[in-house]
């Protein structure tokens, strides 16, 4: 099943991405702020949380578990490897001037 039908079979879903898992703003600053305010977020009605990056699914799998208390958030992980999902949504951003190859812009929704 692709994302953008999981997506739409939620009336209230909130979906957030960074350019990759385990960069030090991503890392320090994004996912564990929606870690933060993921159960605000439920209570105001939010069915699922998905945060998307350009990344293998181990490796969002291992970034997800470096956080003490990401398992209790709900948060879902999406790995975008190919960066399909971006691409479709017009949010593909080229780094590779930078070695990073291409990654999703930041963005929330």
């Amino acid at each position: 099943q692709n994302f953008g039908e999981i997506l739409r079979a939620h009336k209230k879903a909130v979906i957030f991405a960074v350019p990759g898992a385990f960069t030090p703003t991503c890392s320090e600053k994004h996912l564990p702020g929606f870690i933060e305010r993921a159960h605000s977020m439920r209570e105001a009605g939010v069915e699922e949380i998905y945060c998307l990056s350009v990344n293998d699914l181990f490796v969002m799998k291992a970034w997800g578990k470096s956080y003490a208390t990401f398992a209790d958030s709900g948060i879902k992980l999406v790995a975008d490897g190919n960066a399909d999902f971006s691409k479709a949504i017009g949010m593909e951003l080229d780094l590779s001037a930078h070695r990073l190859g291409l990654r999703c812009k930041r963005f929330a929704a």
